[in-house]
């Protein structure tokens, strides 16, 4: 965010207020005193008006609104309390906020049934004099959302998706003298808690599940304005979170051929930079933590892979350095340790084989060897009278 003058910068707060107003928050500054303008939610015919109530005292403006929304097709149903609240003093300063409050019934067989609780609100301010300018916005969500589904693909099963905290915020205070800027600016926007869950069986037996989580992933920025010298502006994020899988049976064929896996992430990071009199940036510096860890189980191979490290950098020199490992590991799959099974079962039928052999074998050799001494112990006795009798 560059410098800028007085009618820039109310410029600014209008685009943003009706960028705000777009996303169901209601408006903020500059806002026309109709109701039908304070209605950010889709009306229908199934709208029932509760609180319809605007009224102007002079400069003073106010407007309520509460509606009952119902909404059914063939396969779903919706209920829901929206109401919305305006305070407006002129075209100094307003105050509003929007609530919706729906529950959906889902019943459709062929996709995830359950139901979901979804409320979300958003809260602004702004106030704004010919030299002053202020806003604050705040819009969010949360999610509820238990699950059960059976079909031919996925199988049988529940699931469950939920977030904690969805939104953003940002802010700002300004003020212009002799044409130069001075004042503060921030904003954010995060998701907290959020846990995504499904499990199922297959027709075929095989059975699988899956968890994702994020405990936290924030970006936000800050930036001070201080006229003719400038001003610095700074950035920070930070991400946490993890998915696992992990299949059995014929499920591994239905994962991908994935028998196990898990992905996990820390990224942190933070830039600083010098804003200039004229509006531009030079970085200052920055800070770089992507850390990374992944593992995968398949049939017959364990694989490691991620990187660690980091970089800072300031100015234009860099230290540091993000270092990516990875391996992978062979595992026995179900054949080989069969065939092993089936080697030591059989070692000890065989050792009793062999003996036995050998045994014949040397029972043979000693019975050729007695046959053999017989032979030869019989013919001398011939051989000699046989002698004796040509003598005679």
């Amino acid at each position: 965010m560059g410098m800028v003058g007085a009618s820039a910068k109310k410029a600014s707060i209008n685009a943003v207020t009706a960028a705000a107003v777009a996303a169901t928050v209601v408006g903020v500054g500059t806002v026309a005193s109709t109701p039908t303008q304070l209605r950010q939610f889709t009306l229908s015919t199934n709208t029932i008006p509760i609180v319809d109530f605007h009224q102007t005292f002079g400069p003073l403006i106010l407007a309520r609104t509460l509606d009952a929304v119902f909404d059914r097709s063939a396969q779903e149903a919706s209920a829901a309390l929206e109401a919305t609240s305006l305070t407006q003093w002129a075209q100094l300063a307003s105050a509003s906020w929007a609530l919706n409050l729906p529950v959906d019934f889902a019943w459709d067989p062929s996709h995830p049934m359950g139901v979901s609780l979804t409320p979300s609100w958003s809260v602004g301010a702004a106030a704004a004099t010919q030299a002053t300018h202020f806003t604050l916005l705040n819009g969010g969500q949360s999610l509820f959302k238990p699950t059960l589904f059976g079909n031919a693909m996925d199988g049988y099963g529940a699931g469950f998706e939920g977030v904690l905290y969805d939104g953003s915020t940002q802010g700002s205070l300004f003020r212009t003298i002799n044409s130069q800027t001075y004042g503060a600016a921030t904003g954010a926007s995060s998701v907290v808690g959020a846990l995504t869950t499904k499990f199922g069986v297959l027709p075929s037996g095989g059975a699988y599940g899956h968890v994702s989580t994020t405990p936290i992933s924030t970006a936000g920025f800050a930036q001070v304005l201080a006229g003719p010298l400038g001003g610095v502006s700074s950035g920070l994020g930070l991400g946490a979170g993890s998915s696992n899988t992990i299949c059995v049976g014929s499920a591994v064929s239905h994962c991908g051929g994935e028998i196990a896996s898990t992905h996990t992430v820390l990224n942190v990071n933070a830039s600083l930079a010098r804003v200039t009199p004229v509006g531009g940036y030079k970085p200052l510096g920055s800070i770089n933590l992507p850390e990374q860890f992944d593992a995968q189980v398949t049939p017959g191979q364990l694989s490691v892979s991620g990187h660690v490290g980091g970089e800072v950098t300031v100015g234009q020199r860099t230290v540091g350095k993000i270092v990516p490992f990875g391996f992978t590991v062979p595992l026995p799959t179900a054949n080989s340790t069969l065939a092993r099974n089936q080697a030591s079962s059989l070692a000890p039928q065989r050792a009793r084989l062999s003996a036995a052999g050998t045994t014949r074998a040397q029972s043979a050799v000693s019975r050729v060897r007695t046959a053999i001494s017989k032979a030869l112990n019989g013919k001398p006795s011939h051989a000699q009278g046989d002698v004796n009798d040509s003598s005679t």
